[in-house]
């Protein structure tokens, strides 16, 4: 859904379990601003917690299969910004 790329900041948990770069653009490609990632362990599964630096607006979804989790963030991030009623335009 959202085209441009995302720029997540993972902490050391987030990114041994997810992957990633860890030397991508530190600069966000979109309005969207930074995100910042980690996994919250509770049982009996995990989640991914990404926090929106400037709103600090919590998206959560699930960790497993985590070598996915940041491809399927962004589909994630749209639900969530329809349900705020974000003009789709803008997502």
């Amino acid at each position: 859904m959202l085209g441009a790329m995302l720029v997540v900041h993972g902490t050391k948990k987030f990114r041994d379990r997810a992957g990633g770069s860890t030397d991508g653009p530190g600069e966000p490609l979109t309005s969207l601003g930074r995100w910042y990632a980690t996994v919250l362990s509770w049982r009996p599964r995990q989640l991914a917690l990404f926090v929106h630096d400037p709103t600090l607006l919590p998206v959560l979804t699930p960790l497993a299969p985590a070598a996915t989790v940041l491809a399927r963030f962004p589909d994630r991030l749209a639900e969530i910004l329809e349900l705020h009623d974000v003009p789709r335009a803008v997502i």
